[in-house]
C-alpha cells in the first residue's frame, strides 16, 4: 500500500545484498526448470540478480526457466545497465523473459514522480523494448479497478491467461493473447 512504500523500498534494498546469492543456491538444486516471476519492486531484486549470473556456472543457468517482470518499479536506466547480460539469459535456456507493462498502472506513474525515473512497467509515454527480450503491453487488460492498477498480475484473467501459456508451452507473444511490442528471435 501506498503508506508501506518507503518500509518496501528499505527491505528491499537491505534484501539486495543477499539475493544474487540466495538464487544462485536456488538454481543449484534438483529442479529441472524454474520459473521467476517478479512484481513491482520485485523486480529490483531480481533483475540484478540475474544480470550478476553473467559468466557463472552454465549447467545452473540452463535452470532457468520463464522470467517475467511484470507491474516493474525500477528505474528504466538501470535495466539498461544490464540489457545486454538479461538478453544473453534466453539464448543460454532457450526460455523467455518478459516484460509485462500497462499505461493504466498509476501506482507506477506515481513512482516515476517521486523517483523523478520512468519505471520499466510504465507503458506510457512509450513502453521500453530491449533486444532478445519479450514486450508486452496489458494496457487493454489492465485496468485500474483495485490498487492503482497496480494488481493486474493478480486481477486480470487475460494476464494470466497469457503469463500460464508462457509458463506451460514457452508461447512466444505472437502466439499469446496479449499486445507484444517487441519479441526476442525465437518466435516460432
Amino acid at each position: 500500500n501506498a503508506i508501506g512504500y518507503a518500509h518496501d523500498e528499505d527491505a528491499t534494498r537491505v534484501s539486495a545484498y543477499r539475493f544474487p546469492e540466495f538464487l544462485f543456491d536456488l538454481l543449484g538444486r534438483n529442479a529441472p526448470r524454474i520459473h521467476m516471476v517478479a512484481h513491482s519492486m520485485g523486480n529490483r531484486l531480481l533483475i540484478p540478480a540475474l544480470a550478476a549470473l553473467d559468466g557463472k556456472d552454465t549447467g545452473r543457468i540452463a535452470r532457468i526457466g520463464q522470467v517475467v517482470l511484470a507491474a516493474a518499479d525500477i528505474n528504466v536506466k538501470e535495466v539498461n545497465q544490464v540489457a545486454a547480460q538479461l538478453a544473453a539469459l534466453p539464448k543460454k535456456t532457450g526460455n523467455r523473459i518478459t516484460i509485462y507493462a500497462s499505461t493504466n498502472d498509476l501506482a507506477l506513474r506515481l513512482s516515476s514522480l517521486v523517483h523523478w525515473f520512468t519505471r520499466l512497467g510504465e507503458a506510457s509515454p512509450k513502453m521500453f523494448v530491449f533486444h532478445d527480450l519479450d514486450s508486452v503491453d496489458v494496457s487493454g487488460a489492465a485496468l485500474s479497478r483495485r490498487a492503482f492498477g497496480h494488481s493486474y498480475l493478480f486481477d486480470s484473467a487475460k494476464v494470466q491467461a497469457d503469463i500460464r501459456l508462457l509458463l506451460q508451452d514457452n508461447a512466444g507473444p505472437n502466439k499469446r493473447p496479449l499486445l507484444a511490442l517487441g519479441h526476442n528471435a525465437k518466435d516460432g
